[in-house]
């Protein structure tokens, strides 16, 4: 794939601008509305809004600072295409907050991880990039964990399994001892920011383990998963 050369024909398209606030904050899953409504309690407008369809997306501000948000991203292939999107318009700094399965058994639901690096399980990297890892960007890792470290809101740094979909029969043989959660979004969000030329962090919020399942109550999750994007915005 040769270099990335955005047009803003895309933003147009999705957000009814060609040049589009430099940073997002991409939620994964398809939160519920109540959810969605503390998040927008962060921000003084609503500047311009798609529900529903291939993904949700925003355009929201606070102050004088616009941000995109962005919902229902789930999977590798939504990462590499809402990227791909985002840097049309300019978008230069990406934040992803999604969820994860703990498989370190000393993490719990609701508890709140930053990885440094994951391996690449997915077939997209696999069989198109022939990548077998992929890493944040260094810098804003940083500066993330030291909002959560001044605003004394606990976390883990984590070494994550990245697959591509939660119901994939994955051979749990091919993943390193030391890997801590397993999910299915970081390692297309590192490597494909990395070659668009973009900053790009996950915060992840456990929600389930294997004594926990998914199908369980998940409100730890959300209202952990709140509490940090409410710190991170409003540092």
């Amino acid at each position: 794939m040769g270099k990335f050369i955005g047009s803003g024909t895309m933003a147009q398209v999705n957000f009814n601008q060609t040049i589009l606030p430099t940073k997002a904050y991409i939620f994964a899953d398809n939160l519920k509305e109540d959810i969605k409504s503390e998040i927008f309690k962060s921000f003084d407008e609503i500047l311009f809004r798609h529900e529903g369809g291939y993904f949700e997306r925003y355009i929201v501000r606070r102050g004088d600072t616009e941000y995109i948000l962005v919902f229902q991203i789930v999977g590798a292939p939504m990462i590499i295409d809402i990227l791909h999107i985002l840097k049309d318009g300019g978008v230069e700094t990406v934040v992803f907050i999604g969820a994860a399965l703990g498989l370190n058994a000393t993490l719990e639901v609701g508890d709140c991880v930053i990885p440094t690096e994951t391996q690449a399980l997915e077939g997209v990297l696999q069989f198109l990039e022939n990548t077998s890892y992929s890493h944040p960007d260094n810098n804003l890792s940083t500066d993330i964990m030291a909002i959560l470290d001044k605003k004394e809101l606990a976390f883990t740094k984590v070494k994550v399994v990245s697959v591509i979909s939660s119901f994939a029969q994955t051979d749990w043989t091919c993943f390193d001892n030391d890997v801590d959660v397993l999910e299915m979004e970081t390692s297309c969000l590192f490597h494909y920011a990395k070659k668009l030329e973009m900053k790009s962090v996950a915060v992840l919020i456990i929600s389930d383990t294997k004594d926990h399942k998914i199908y369980f109550s998940q409100e730890e999750r959300y209202k952990k998963m709140i509490t940090v994007f409410r710190n991170l915005i409003e540092e």
